[in-house]
């Protein structure tokens, strides 16, 4: 007979909706420590087009602190506040989550993921409010 242990999965763990572009909103944030012991913070968003959930998560160190600026040049614009000053120091706490992420809105490009054996939606790319275009597909790397 099989075994099986309950894990309290969320029924929302593995999404999937086909790749391209679409409009998030922000809905939920929790901090927590990276499996290597670097802070992160996970984020939750709902695609305006299906209300799929989908999620990413953000761990800071200084080589992925670009990762969150594109986030915040992406969703901040819509809730009609200016980005932080370039070169300051920010706490994201609670209260910098509330005022620059929670119910901002982007457009974000997204593309397959396979995670065992399962295919889900991983979020690509966060365009800037100048470079969205309502039919826009991730940009394919270039090299030199």
């Amino acid at each position: 007979m099989p075994q099986y242990t309950y894990t309290d999965a969320d029924p929302n763990t593995v999404t999937y909706i086909p790749p391209g572009e679409y409009t998030i909103v922000v809905i939920e944030f929790s901090f927590g420590l990276s499996s290597s012991g670097n802070e992160k913070m996970d984020l939750k968003y709902r695609v305006k087009e299906t209300g799929t959930i989908l999620k990413d998560t953000f761990t800071f160190t200084p080589k992925s602190q670009w990762k969150f600026d594109i986030l915040l040049k992406c969703v901040t614009p819509s809730k009609g506040i200016d980005l932080p000053e370039k070169g300051k120091s920010i706490t994201v706490d609670d209260a910098f989550c509330h005022k620059y992420l929670m119910g901002g809105s982007g457009r974000v490009a997204v593309q397959d993921d396979i995670y065992q054996n399962q295919t889900r939606s991983k979020i690509f790319s966060y365009h800037g409010a100048a470079e969205s275009t309502s039919q826009a597909q991730a940009p394919t790397p270039e090299f030199f």
